[in-house]
């Protein structure tokens, strides 16, 4: 409600203030509180040697990606847009998709471990040919 409040004020659609004062009341949740949830190393552990049955490749690739989502930090939209020329020397270069933030992360052991080709083959085959980059 806030961006369309901030949008609609910037577009000459509405002129008042309460973009900047509205807080929206969920029930059941807080708005001031800002509790982050994430998965423990155990949890990450488990995830990463869990073993699938056989003809589930797919199933362990899926997983990888999303590991290498939790060890580098990168939103699903970023890791799906990267490039093989984005790494280099075990470190990602990317322009953030939803902050526009230049981003330098260096891979650690766990991120390294999973194979960049494998993040990127996946992304080409399920995003649409149009985001497709290579």
């Amino acid at each position: 409600m806030r961006w369309f409040l901030r949008w609609a004020a910037q577009k000459g659609y509405y002129n008042g203030n309460l973009h900047n004062t509205f807080k929206p009341k969920l029930k059941g949740i807080s708005v001031d509180s800002k509790e982050i949830i994430y998965l423990s190393r155990e949890e990450l552990k488990l995830l990463q040697d869990f073993e699938f049955q056989r003809m589930q490749e797919a199933l362990e690739r899926v997983r990888d990606v999303f590991l290498f989502q939790c060890f580098t930090g990168l939103r699903y939209s970023d890791v799906a847009k990267l490039k093989r020329s984005d790494v280099k020397k075990g470190v990602v270069h990317v322009v953030t998709k939803k902050t526009v933030d230049g981003l330098r992360i260096e891979l650690n052991k766990h991120s390294q471990a999973i194979s960049i080709e494998i993040v990127i083959s996946l992304m080409i085959r399920y995003c649409p040919l149009s985001r497709m980059r290579r």
